[in-house]
């Protein structure tokens, strides 16, 4: 790593690049010492960080899950509003578009 980073930047980078090997990988083919130099830290940095290997893969799936559910709430409130007519104008409407109190 180029410039010292947070704590919790540093965690997340361990985090993200931990998602990576465990996708390339699998669980069983990935190792610490390989997230650890992929991650551009030691294995000591990333045990500061998690107490395991398993401990980083539920992190990995915590962190997929928050991006999932993101994604998902985002498309769900696109699919509502569009079906609503929300978003389009801060006016209530009637069902035929006109404006509601004129």
């Amino acid at each position: 790593m180029s410039s010292r980073l947070s704590g919790p930047e540093r965690r997340q980078a361990v985090v993200e690049t931990a998602c990576r090997v465990f996708a390339k990988s699998s669980y069983r083919g990935s190792t610490t010492a390989q997230i650890a130099r992929e991650t551009g830290v030691t294995e000591p940095v990333l045990y500061r960080h998690f107490a395991s290997k398993r401990a980083l893969y539920l992190a990995c799936l915590a962190a997929v899950w928050e991006r999932v559910r993101a994604l998902w709430e985002k498309a769900w409130s696109a699919s509502r509003n569009r079906r609503t007519g929300y978003g389009r104008s801060a006016r209530p409407t009637s069902r035929s578009g006109a404006p509601l109190g004129s």
